[in-house]
């Protein structure tokens, strides 16, 4: 699993905060077949609370729907939240609610968090080995491998049950055009995170090329989900790192600076397959 750990600056050098981060990370990479990378995530983990970088990241992961655990480690403990003012408080409270996951220290720190977080939220309490002898790097980092494991898995299911839901409401008979339909909206969710997953568009390539459907329907059921332009700016995509060719493609590819853009999010890259 590809995760971004996102420390802030004025954090990194912190032995509480900054050291726990690094401790964790060490120990995650590669021990639970974790990678740390900058681009590219399935799951973003934020440190540290009342930090620009950390809200700015929790709004953007929230909004591209990038699974997100979020460690303030301290940071929202009752004593420490008083001594900020109100302003920052309610910024600080919509931050975690950006969260899918957030990872309380103690327990004075997940009570402030479960008043503070949506129902859909799940709250953990781990310590911090950094400050305490009661466990381990090796122990937490083990913990934090299952609950990416699980969050992801929960995230993956939600899409695709969502993905499901706009399909069949289109009372689209023909089982050809309902994949096409879905795979488009699926890729679609990956282009608003920022990558085309290689693997998907050359499986839609492939079935675009080997399944013989109506095509005279496919663009008026495109329309019906508003994704006619994206799937032709797809086609331009598919047919520079495919074999999809005009021949195969039901509408004709559109040349412009999004599908440009859209080249770029392929990963991994066509020359790293």
């Amino acid at each position: 699993m590809r995760v971004q750990f996102i420390i802030p600056s004025a954090l990194s050098n912190d032995d509480i905060i900054g050291g726990f981060a690094k401790g964790l990370k060490d120990a995650l990479c590669p021990s639970f077949d974790i990678e740390a990378v900058n681009e590219h995530p399935n799951l973003i983990h934020v440190f540290g609370a009342w930090q620009t970088l950390s809200t700015k990241t929790l709004e953007d992961a929230h909004r591209r729907r990038i699974p997100i655990v979020f460690s303030p480690l301290g940071g929202l403990t009752p004593w420490t939240i008083c001594h900020h003012d109100h302003a920052a408080q309610k910024a600080q409270k919509q931050a975690v609610r950006w969260a899918d996951i957030v990872h309380a220290a103690g327990p004075e720190e997940q009570k402030a968090v479960l008043h503070w977080a949506e129902n859909r939220q799940r709250v953990i309490m781990l310590p911090n080995p950094v400050i305490t002898a009661t466990t381990t790097f090796q122990q937490v980092a083990k913990a934090f491998s299952n609950e990416y494991k699980q969050l992801s898995d929960a995230h993956d299911q939600r899409i695709t049950e969502e993905i499901a839901r706009q399909t069949e409401a289109l009372q689209e008979k023909n089982a050809y055009i309902r994949h096409i339909v879905s795979a488009t909206l699926y890729l679609h969710y990956w282009y608003g995170r920022g990558t085309l997953p290689s693997t998907i568009l050359n499986e839609l390539a492939d079935y675009l090329i080997t399944h013989d459907y109506d095509e005279d329907a496919i663009p008026s059921i495109l329309d019906a989900v508003g994704m006619r332009t994206f799937f032709q700016q797809l086609l331009l995509v598919l047919s520079d790192i495919t074999p999809l060719t005009e021949g195969f493609m039901p509408l004709p590819a559109v040349n412009d600076k999004q599908s440009k853009a859209m080249r770029l999010m392929v990963f991994p890259k066509p020359a790293d397959n």
